[in-house]
């Protein structure tokens, strides 16, 4: 669904055919789910439809803005790190303590 999807996703490699769906790819998804979380289950990029999504977040870069009154200004930037624009530039799941505690609880 493209509201859990990284923009890189959405453009086709020429060469190959095939979509660029990565381990940081996955972290940009993680981000979305830090904000279903952080606001009990709230509709991500709300108001917007799907292909506006993509639009906005290929296009012109956007990003949700931080849920007033829900979450600490770490915890939105933690947010923001898993949705730089350069997949590079993100974090690996080491840099979660959730995404290690679960590691270790389900290893494989």
């Amino acid at each position: 669904q493209s509201r859990y999807t990284a923009p890189e996703v959405f453009t086709v490699d020429p060469h190959t055919g095939l979509r660029a769906y990565t381990i940081k790819s996955d972290v940009w998804s993680f981000g979305i789910l830090l904000y279903e979380l952080i606001t009990l289950g709230a509709n991500p990029y709300p108001g917007m439809t799907h292909p506006q999504v993509i639009y906005e977040v290929k296009e012109n870069h956007y990003r949700m803005p931080k849920p007033q009154g829900m979450c600490t200004d770490a915890y939105y930037a933690m947010m923001l790190k898993c949705w730089h624009e350069d997949p590079q530039q993100r974090p690996t799941f080491d840099a979660f303590p959730v995404a290690r505690a679960v590691s270790r609880v389900c290893p494989g």
